[in-house]
């Protein structure tokens, strides 16, 4: 199993697979980016994913919800997942719409995994 490395978490990152937690822990994609970010000193990394057919984030790890993240990164494997990540975007409470957001949430980033 994933055992995230703990490096004190000045800079808390929530990392989203727009899928089920299978899907994503496959993912080579998914798994190097989570590395990059859980090894780098002072960084604390989330993964979150999506659940129950798109209707419920799942949340591990470090206990944070996504919203309350310094940065919501995604890993996508393609175009399809477009449309997934928008609602991950607003089951986490952030609107979709980056002038509508609060200057203190998470700007949202992605990665695309292949």
């Amino acid at each position: 199993g994933w055992l995230p490395p703990r490096h004190g978490g000045e800079v808390r990152v929530a990392l989203a697979f727009p899928g089920h937690y299978r899907a994503g822990m496959s993912s080579l994609g998914f798994q190097t980016v989570l590395y990059n970010f859980a090894t780098l000193p002072g960084v604390l990394a989330e993964r979150v994913f999506l659940e129950d057919a798109g209707a419920a984030l799942r949340v591990l790890d470090a206990g944070f919800a996504p919203r309350e993240a310094d940065l919501f990164a995604f890993s996508i494997s393609g175009e399809n997942d477009y449309e997934r990540l928008l609602r991950m975007l607003a089951l986490a409470g952030l609107p979709l719409r980056a002038a509508d957001r609060d200057p203190a949430s998470p700007p949202p980033i992605m990665a695309r995994s292949r």
